[in-house]
This record gives C-alpha cells, sequence and structure tokens, in this order.
C-alpha cells in the first residue's frame, strides 16, 4: 500500500498574496483527490486529516479548507466504487458487503439479511436504492441463503452467474449457456435502472435476465405469462413471511387453456380468477384500466402469452405489484411527501372474489342479500343449502335447450365473464357473428365480445361447458349472452329470429300508426251518415211517412222516444259507445244520463200535422224539416 504523498514545504517566506493562496489550494484539492482516487478510503481519510492540520498550522484554514473540503468529501463519496459502478465482471466479482447501483440511482443490488432472520443469512437480491426502509423486488437465491462465510456472486467460465459461499461451494447458479453462445465473447452483469439484472455476452445480447424469474414483485416492463416456445412461466410467488423470503404459499400465474386467465393459487388450489382479457381489461378487474400514468397490455399469441404495464416515460413515479404472504395482490404506489409505500388497489377484495362462490350458472353480487342468485332462465340445484346461504352447488335450467326449437339468448349486463378454461376465442368474428356461430353450435352455452376497445371491434368469448366463476358488478364488466329454451327467454332476449323481430318492431308501429291515422277520417265519415239517417230510419222503423200516411197504431207509436234533430248530433257523440241510433225503444235508452229532452211519436205526428207537406220547410244533408205547431218542450201544441 503506498504512503500519502507529502506536501514539499515552499522555501518561500509565509506572506502570500490571497490569489496565490486559492491557486495553491486548488492545486493542493487535485494532488488530493487524484491520490485518493486510487487509494484505500481509510488512507484517504488519514491523508486529508494529515493535510487539513497542516494548513491549520500555517494559518490558512481561513482562506481555503471551508471551500475545499466540502467539495472534496463530495467528490470521495462519488468515487466510491459501491456507489459508482453497476456492473459485475469475470475480473471483478461482487464480494462481502460490497453493492452496485443502475445508472440512474434507481435500484441497488448486493447481499442482504431481512429485519429479523436469523442472523448470519445472506440472500442476494434487488432493494430501491433511494427508499431508507429496504424495499426488496427481488431476490435470487430464496430457496437457499448463504449461511456464515461471505458470499460472493461471480460470473463462471461456463456463462452463468454463480453465488458461492465462503468455502467456494455454489449455493445458486443462472442456467449454463450453450458453448455457441459462450464463443460469442466474455459475459458481463448489469444494474438497469428498470431493476432487470441482465447477464450480457458481447456480441450475443442478454442471455440471462432477471425478469424471466419474479419472485413475489411486479415491476414495471415485467413479463407475468408463458413464453410456449422455451417453457418459460413467470409468476409471482409470495414470501414465506416478512423476514423469510423463501418461497411461500400464494402464487400467482397464468393458465394457458382456453383462453388464457391469471388465477390466484394457494398451494395448489385456486382461490381467485381475474377473468379473461377482453382488450381493455381483465373482465374481473374492472378498476384496473389504463389511465395517464400507467398502461396495461396483454399479449396472447402461438409464441407466448403474457401480461405487462408500463409507466409513462414523462413521470418519476414508483409502483410495484406484490404477492403478499397472506394472499392478496396489491398495487402499491411511493408517495414522496409521508415517505411510504400506499395500497392503490387489492386483489381479492370481497366475498364475490372468492373461486366459483356460486358455482355453476350461479352469479355473485355482493349488493345483494343472499350474494348468491341464478342467471336469468336458472333456478337453485339445492335448494335446502341456497336457504341456508350456501350457493356452491349452483343453478339448473328451468327448461332444456331445443337446439331446433327457437333457443335464443338472455343478455345479463356489467358480468364478470365465466372462467374461460372452456371458452374458445374467435378474433375475426363480430358480436353478431359471434352469436350467430353460437347459435349454431347446439353445445354452445353462452357467448360475449373478447374485444371491447371499440363498439365495432371484433372478437368473440364462445363457452361450451357450464358457466363459471361469475360475478355482477354495479359498475364495470361487460354483457353476457347466456342461451336458453323459447319458454324461458325474458323481453330483453335475442332470439334466432332476431333481425326479424328487429323489423317487426320497426314495421308494426309505423303500419299501426298509419292504419289509426287513416281510420280518423273513415270513423267520422261513417258517424256522420249514421247520423243523417237517424230520424229517417227511426220513421221508417215505426212505419210512419213523412207525407203523413199512418198505417201503425197510436199504442205502437207510444213504445217510441225520437229525439229533436237539433240535438241528434249531440246526442250520437255522446252514444258512440253503445252504436246508438237517434231512434231506440223507450225505457232501453239512457235519456237519463244524457240529459236530453225526448218525445213520443204521437206528438211528434200532431205538432207536424202527421209530417204533412203543407209544415215541411224543406230538405237539407240531414233530411226533412219540418215546422211544429206549439212548443214541443212544454207540451203546448
Amino acid at each position: 500500500m503506498s504512503r500519502p504523498t507529502q506536501l514539499r514545504r515552499s522555501s518561500r517566506t509565509p506572506t502570500h498574496t490571497k490569489k496565490e493562496e486559492t491557486q495553491g489550494a486548488h492545486g493542493l484539492a487535485a494532488r488530493v483527490l487524484l491520490k485518493t482516487s486510487i487509494s484505500p478510503r481509510a488512507h484517504r481519510v488519514a491523508f486529508l486529516e494529515e493535510q487539513t492540520t497542516r494548513l491549520a498550522k500555517r494559518n490558512m484554514m481561513v482562506t481555503w479548507p471551508w471551500r475545499a473540503l466540502p467539495l472534496a468529501a463530495v467528490l470521495l463519496l462519488f468515487l466510491s466504487p459501491a456507489a459508482s459502478v453497476d456492473t459485475v465482471t469475470m475480473e471483478a466479482p461482487l464480494a462481502g458487503n460490497r453493492t452496485i447501483v443502475s445508472a440512474g440511482g434507481t435500484f441497488m443490488l448486493g447481499f442482504f439479511t431481512p429485519d429479523a432472520a436469523p442472523a448470519g443469512r445472506r440472500y442476494l437480491g434487488i432493494w430501491y436504492s433511494n427508499i431508507l426502509a429496504r424495499t426488496v423486488v427481488w431476490v435470487a437465491n430464496r430457496r437457499s441463503p448463504v449461511v456464515g462465510g461471505s458470499p460472493t456472486l461471480k460470473i463462471n467460465g461456463n456463462g452463468s452467474l454463480a453465488i458461492v459461499d465462503g468455502q467456494g461451494r455454489v449455493v445458486w447458479a443462472s442456467p449454463v449457456m450453450s458453448a455457441s453462445v459462450l464463443r460469442a465473447g466474455s459475459a458481463t452483469a448489469q444494474l438497469l435502472d428498470n431493476g432487470n439484472f441482465v447477464l450480457r455476452l458481447a456480441s450475443a445480447g442478454v442471455a440471462w435476465q432477471s425478469f424471466d424469474y419474479p419472485t413475489d414483485t411486479l415491476l414495471p416492463g415485467m413479463k407475468l405469462g408463458i413464453d410456449f416456445r422455451t417453457g418459460l412461466d413467470r409468476y409471482m410467488n409470495s414470501w414465506r413471511a416478512a423476514d423469510d423470503p423463501s418461497p411461500g404459499e400464494y402464487s400467482f400465474r397464468i393458465d394457458p387453456s382456453g383462453s388464457p386467465e391469471f388465477f390466484l393459487y394457494r398451494w395448489s388450489t385456486r382461490t381467485y380468477g381475474s377473468g379473461p382479457w377482453n382488450g381493455y381489461q381483465f373482465s374481473g378487474v374492472p378498476n384496473l384500466r389504463t389511465n395517464t400514468l400507467l398502461s396495461y397490455q396483454y399479449v396472447s399469441t402461438v409464441d407466448e402469452a403474457y401480461y405487462r404495464y408500463e409507466v409513462d416515460d414523462s413521470t418519476t413515479i414508483l409502483t410495484r405489484f406484490v404477492m403478499n404472504s397472506s394472499g392478496q395482490i396489491q398495487r402499491l404506489m411511493w408517495i414522496d411527501t409521508t415517505r411510504s409505500w400506499s395500497v392503490f388497489s387489492s386483489y381479492p377484495m370481497d366475498e364475490c372474489e372468492a373461486y366459483r362462490a356460486c358455482g355453476a350458472y350461479g352469479v355473485c353480487n355482493v349488493e345483494q342479500s343472499p350474494m348468491c342468485g341464478c342467471a336469468e332462465g336458472f333456478e337453485p340445484r339445492y335448494l335446502k343449502a341456497w336457504a341456508l346461504r350456501d350457493g356452491s352447488g349452483g343453478c339448473i335450467r328451468r327448461t332444456a335447450l331445443n337446439c331446433t326449437a327457437g333457443d335464443g339468448f338472455a343478455v345479463t349486463r356489467n358480468m364478470k365473464l365465466p372462467e374461460s378454461a372452456n371458452a374458445t376465442v374467435d378474433m375475426a368474428l363480430g358480436l353478431e357473428e359471434c352469436r350467430l356461430s353460437c347459435l349454431r353450435n347446439c353445445a354452445c352455452r353462452a357467448y360475449a365480445s373478447a374485444n371491447v376497445t371499440s363498439a365495432d371491434a371484433k372478437g368473440c368469448f364462445m363457452w361450451t361447458a357450464d358457466l363459471l366463476d361469475m360475478r355482477q358488478f354495479d359498475n364495470g364488466g361487460q354483457d353476457l349472452f347466456v342461451r336458453l329454451a323459447a319458454s324461458d327467454l325474458p323481453t330483453n332476449s335475442v332470439s334466432d329470429n332476431s333481425q326479424t323481430a328487429k323489423l317487426v318492431e320497426i314495421i308494426v308501429p309505423s303500419v299501426v300508426a298509419l292504419l289509426l291515422l287513416l281510420a280518423g277520417p273513415v270513423i267520422c265519415v261513417i258517424k256522420a251518415k249514421k247520423n243523417r239517417k237517424a230520424i229517417p230510419s227511426a220513421l221508417n222503423n215505426g212505419q210512419v211517412t213523412p207525407f203523413g200516411q199512418r198505417n201503425h197504431t197510436a199504442s205502437a207509436l207510444n213504445n217510441w222516444e225520437i229525439t229533436p234533430f237539433w240535438q241528434r248530433n249531440h246526442v250520437a257523440a255522446s252514444n258512440d259507445a253503445q252504436d246508438s241510433n237517434s231512434m231506440r225503444p223507450a225505457g232501453q235508452g239512457n235519456h237519463q244520463d244524457l240529459d236530453l229532452p225526448s218525445f213520443v211519436i204521437e206528438t211528434i205526428l200532431y205538432a207536424t200535422n202527421n209530417f204533412s207537406a203543407d209544415n215541411k220547410l224543406g230538405q237539407g244533408g240531414f233530411g226533412p224539416v219540418y215546422m211544429v205547431m206549439g212548443d214541443l218542450t212544454t207540451d203546448k201544441i
């Protein structure tokens, strides 16, 4: 180890000008920093103390150390190897308490011991470098901590990363590279500012990365899903406890069967399902949607199926998904003002999130009591259990389907779509084409849109087995069309003749309105003609001629009443419901209710001199008009 550089004493007397003292100070600082960049930290500190003491004796403390020492201290900090390096190489492994920091200063990688964990257990992990309370986002050797001794991370000659203990035993290693990859050149491992630790070969690119092996945390840019080409399954797995990063009870992973969907498992038992992706969000997680800060993406191809999210480049927010040890999937956001993590969302969030809570064809709704109900056209399978609020037995159809007898579809709004393991997806079909395809397939039980990004977007889900794990939201979710027998179809159903029904809905009201419009004048004309013929008809029916020829007896005439012609229209209008004539048999009319005067035919004959031609005043559209002798209303004739 080299000895500290000694300052050479000047042969000049100590009567310097202020300018000379300043220049000398900067020169001294430069020489100090040059030396410290290659000397151990302890030696640097001792050297600075020595120089400060000497300068103090020469009364130079007032002129420059108060400026130079803070600068030197800051530069010493940044020249520290732990703070300026983000890579591990074959020649420079990571040992002991040494750490590396990403270029932007966001993440740090090194060995750590969890709080409250047994002493001596060391893990290689990644955590946020600028958060005082260590927040670990990835652990390499979670199954095999280094116990005792000083651990080291190095790059082996076979192109793999390895953690060795103090005795040189390998406790963890990344996959070994192929010979062709190794020939590509030397390897380096680098910690990126997104938290990804990557192993690179000189000309072969990334050979391994920590993002492919999540632990309990999903960072922006990480993929959660399966690479079908390599069989790589990226999933989240909780810590066993807060002080134990070994694999815990809960995992969150994708099921690639049918339409891929994410499930939460406790060991091997499903406890929660996300619902299938609908082009915008998972149908069972309506609050998880793209906004100005976060964007979500789900990719499903023949090569891979995965979900990931990104943070807008213009923001510096810190966010992460965590699968905690109690079985909650939480989105956490870092709040600078409180210097703490805030829970932005958490799943499962209520009783209806329980996997298959209401059984086949059962629909869960936490706003109802009991929370389990049956889909339209179904009824509880086990009534006694249902009465005890156990809906896990599900529901059965009221009426069996008949594929050739008018089956249709009942729509239910705001739904988490059924479990997708038995669903098929056709992204070439629109919603109406989806309906027709489901209708033609007698095994099809329901359909829904697989792409709700726009009204005319294409994408079709079809289920060919029992509908499971459904719930209904107050807001969010989407429409689900469930197949029913014709007799069970509600008014909002979509049947085989839906197109015809739509035409009927348009045509029938139009025709009815037109008929009513035309019928009005016709009815008026008919009534007018009826009223016009009322008195002559009465005369003819009563065997009375308008010209005085009486061939009936007075006793017969006494059984008839005639309404005066000047009140005829009023009477006809008042008796439309009875379709009465102006003349009707006495005692059978409702003249008292009409409040109109009526006269016996005998009086009329007498007053008009038996309808004498001498009394006839004329004839119009309503028939002949006669002058009467006297006042009919007072019987004074």
